[in-house]
């Protein structure tokens, strides 16, 4: 029952919608959150896992968004090997879809506006960069929270958009790493304004802190490893992309539930 009480906290102080069902703490917590998009390069991703869904993942259609314009905004998923756009989808919102004579037609599309792609499955933690004329965008983002800790599997990719999949504000802190090397793996933060590197940050793990003698140098650093960036903010749905070369890096996020 702590474990309940500590969620409805959250989902108090969130904007969570709660399912009906929480009388107990095996109970699914469901919600939503609204983001405006801060500008027209926004990394973002979805805090929540499509409601049962037992491998972690969230569908497409699982976001709303309004104010996109579906002939130029549009968000990107990356490849993880190249940082190349691999799927590129925009959204036709309800006054849009009715302004087409079908309100059918709301949801996500491909560019050509000729095939649906609400039932695309996403991993937990995969953000996407955004590519928005206009301004003011609003996503809104629904599902179930994951409450328990979350660990992302990054074992031979180089590029991933890590999105802050924990329906709370996070700082760099609250993340922790294995297997990143601190002088070449890095995490960046992009400029919504310009998609440019704003933020580099690199990792020290506890066995490389020992290494160097200095079990308290865990924690997160600049590329330089002279200034500590474990307060960098973190927020819910925002991500950055990672730079990594070794082979076996995982990133766990905090269960948002005690």
């Amino acid at each position: 029952m702590k474990k309940l009480m500590t969620a409805l906290a959250i989902c108090a102080v969130t904007g969570f919608a709660l399912a009906a069902d929480t009388g107990v703490a095996s109970a699914n917590i469901v919600g939503y959150i609204q983001k405006t998009s801060p500008g027209k390069f926004f990394s973002s991703g979805s805090m929540f896992i499509s409601v049962g869904n037992t491998n972690k993942e969230w569908r497409l259609g699982d976001v709303s968004a309004t104010g996109m314009d579906p002939n130029s905004d549009i968000i990107e998923f990356l490849s993880a090997a190249t940082a190349d756009t691999i799927l590129s989808a925009t959204y036709i919102d309800l006054p849009t879809a009715i302004g087409y004579g079908n309100a059918a037609l709301q949801g996500w599309w491909d560019l050509d506006l000729e095939n649906r792609l609400d039932d695309t499955m996403v991993k937990s933690g995969t953000g996407f960069l955004s590519n928005f004329g206009s301004s003011g965008v609003k996503l809104t983002y629904a599902g179930e929270v994951v409450q328990r800790t979350n660990t992302l599997d990054l074992s031979g990719m180089k590029f991933v958009m890590v999105a802050n999949c924990v329906p709370v504000d996070l700082t760099l802190s609250n993340l922790t790493c294995t297997g990143m090397d601190p002088n070449s793996d890095i995490i960046e933060f992009l400029s919504a304004a310009t998609a440019d590197t704003i933020l580099s940050a690199t990792y020290i793990d506890l066995p490389t802190a020992i290494g160097y003698g200095n079990a308290a140098l865990l924690g997160w650093w600049d590329l330089d490893l002279e200034n500590r960036l474990d307060s960098q903010p973190l927020p819910a749905g925002t991500a950055f992309l990672t730079n990594l070369g070794s082979p076996n890096v995982t990133i766990k996020f905090p269960s948002p539930v005690n």
